[in-house]
């Protein structure tokens, strides 16, 4: 899609708007590093959750759930130390603008 859109001269990223992709793709590419660590060294950090259970959960299901949390708090630490997003950008996302309209919760 990018490539059909600068071929017809619709859209072309800036060169801000690929630092930001560079930057992104730093940010994933070191999380994929801490996971392919955390993967070459799963017999260590299985070892000591063996005595725990959790539910029907064992040592191995309660490692990747520690893993899921521990990617799910770095990625976004990640960006923020790359520079793919910076804080200002984080509040502008976050930040609710008038007129949009209040989040309700609604009965099934």
């Amino acid at each position: 899609m990018a490539a059909t859109l600068a071929r017809g001269d619709i859209y072309r990223p800036s060169a801000r708007a690929w630092g930001k992709v560079v930057r992104v793709g730093a940010a994933s590419l070191g999380l994929g590093a801490m996971m392919a660590l955390a993967a070459h060294n799963r017999a260590l950090i299985e070892a000591p959750l063996a005595p725990f259970r959790l539910g029907g959960l064992g040592p191995k299901e309660i490692a990747v759930l520690g893993l899921c949390v521990a990617g799910a708090l770095a990625y976004p630490a990640l960006l923020f130390a790359f520079g793919g997003v910076t804080p200002l950008e984080a509040r502008a996302a976050l930040k609710r603008r008038r007129g949009d309209a209040p989040v309700t919760a609604e009965a099934p």
